[in-house]
């Protein structure tokens, strides 16, 4: 019997339809509930600069859930970073450095 696989995204952000289907497969419709639901208890969010929910920790997530594996210092970080405050502060930088440039 051959061995089968399990279901993974096509890459380290996937949009809801895709995360939907990898952790739903037929159900995928229910998701937008059910993920609205597990965000409160912590599923991770979708991320403002990437737009997707970061997969590894989606899995970590539900691995975590169901004793699947160690839990990680990861699960004790207040808030996820998505890399969002990076993005603006080097968004800041950069407009700041383009404005001193500009001639008066």
């Amino acid at each position: 019997m051959p061995e089968r696989r399990r279901p993974e995204p096509t890459s380290l952000y996937p949009d809801e339809k895709e995360l939907a289907r990898v952790i739903l497969g037929d159900r995928a419709s229910e998701w937008p509930r059910i993920a609205k639901m597990e965000e409160r208890n912590g599923l991770p969010p979708i991320s403002a600069v990437y737009g997707g929910r970061y997969w590894p920790a989606i899995r970590a997530f539900f691995d975590r859930r169901y004793k699947l594996e160690a839990v990680t210092s990861l699960e004790q970080e207040e808030e996820p970073n998505d890399g969002l405050a990076e993005w603006k502060a080097e968004r800041a930088r950069i407009a700041a450095a383009k404005a001193k440039k500009r001639p008066d």
